[in-house]
């Protein structure tokens, strides 16, 4: 049995006429009745009672409409499925920053070029980029902006490195230190410091440690620098976010230390996910 006598068959019994049935079906009554004709044939049974008015399903006409119906639900129901499965399959799911620019306006640029995929972008404050590290980790997410190759790779997450900023101290306004532009590290020595996580720069615990300084974790973002620094303390940022900190003041730290930002991401081997990897590292690397 076809599509086509399925669709008519049910026409015919919801309309309750072959002229009306081949009016919905854009098709000739003969049609319509040389299809019903087909269908009662292979089922062996009369399905429909002619009358002046039209036509009536009988008790095994009703029993077959039934089924019918439920047949092209289910149907339109897997039609859904699949394409849902589909969508899903071509989805990637991108923890961001958002006030950081360099990761979003990269996934952008790979979105335009291959329309083929959805992007979801997911905010991450920096309260919570532990949790939503666990979250690729775990499969919630496919990847996400991060900071540190070290935590990454604890969490058996592999990293992409893309954009290295230089490491600044922030201070108060107040600050003895404040109408400098540079400072060396063990000047800071005298209050608290504290840093996102100490893991996110390379040497820094090293070089605290021998300047006599204990580092703080200070994973509240800008609430905490702020308590921080109007306590007399420093916190250590990134460059490239010293705007997001204003009124603090930032100073450059003699010594060199780097952010690292990328791409933590897990080995997968979906090919969507290793395509859009593809394309950022193509994009780090200047090819």
């Amino acid at each position: 049995m076809t599509d086509k006598q399925v669709e008519t068959y049910i026409a015919v019994v919801e309309h309750g006429s072959f002229l009306q049935a081949a009016k919905a079906l854009y098709v000739s009554p003969q049609a319509v009745a040389q299809q019903v004709t087909s269908i009662e044939r292979q089922v062996g049974a009369r399905l429909l009672t002619r009358t002046r008015n039209g036509v009536n399903p009988t008790k095994a006409g009703l029993l077959l409409y039934k089924g019918f119906r439920q047949l092209q639900s289910d149907y339109e129901k897997l039609l859904k499925h699949v394409a849902q499965e589909n969508t899903q399959e071509r989805s990637i799911r991108i923890g961001i920053f958002p006030y950081s620019k360099m990761f979003t306006e990269a996934a952008k640029s790979f979105g335009t070029m291959h329309p083929e995929f959805s992007l979801q972008f997911i905010a991450v404050d920096s309260e919570d980029w532990i949790d939503h590290l666990n979250k690729v980790k775990d499969k919630q997410l496919d990847m996400m902006e991060f900071a540190s190759r070290q935590i990454a790779e604890e969490q058996g997450l592999a990293f992409l490195p893309m954009l290295r900023s230089p490491c600044v101290a922030l201070v108060s306004a107040n600050h003895p230190l404040a109408g400098r532009q540079t400072v060396q590290l063990k000047e800071l020595a005298g209050g608290a410091m504290a840093v996102h996580a100490e893991k996110c720069v390379q040497g820094l615990a090293d070089a605290a440690q021998q300047a006599g300084i204990k580092l703080i974790a200070a994973p509240g973002g800008r609430q905490d620098a702020y308590d921080i620094c109007t306590k007399g303390g420093a916190f250590l940022l990134a460059d490239i976010y010293v705007p997001y900190y204003e009124p603090l003041v930032a100073l450059k730290i003699e010594e060199e230390f780097w952010w690292v930002f990328g791409c933590a991401y897990r080995q997968n081997e979906e090919p969507h996910i290793r395509k859009f990897i593809h394309s950022f590292a193509q994009a780090v690397n200047g090819e």
